[in-house]
């Protein structure tokens, strides 16, 4: 299967026949619609997903009225933001809380 490349002119899709399909997993598609990204990953709607990219500078690639956005370079802002550094503050702000906590 090709993958999409939304920078081609639009075409109508063409569904392959299932006996000619090989057994397994499909291959990671290039881009993804953004708003079925938004649903797959759960995000409340499209404009979350989207808001989401323009922080960790993600590019959308915008065709006619359709916004599409690849999913390895959600995947790769979703392991930026859980480095260890942001991890280890997290749980120095909660041993701080306990701390306080048991001084009251």
């Amino acid at each position: 299967m090709d993958t999409y490349d939304p920078l081609k002119p639009l075409k109508r899709a063409t569904h392959p026949d299932p006996a000619e399909t090989p057994p397994g997993p499909t291959p990671e598609r290039e881009f993804i619609l953004l708003a079925a990204e938004a649903s797959r990953r759960g995000f409340k709607n499209g404009l979350a997903l989207r808001r989401f990219c323009a922080r960790n500078d993600i590019p959308i690639i915008k065709v006619a009225k359709k916004q599409f956005v690849r999913p390895r370079d959600i995947d790769a802002a979703i392991v930026r933001n859980s480095a260890p550094a942001r991890r280890a503050a997290a749980e120095n702000i909660s041993a701080a809380k306990d701390v306080l906590r048991s001084r009251r």
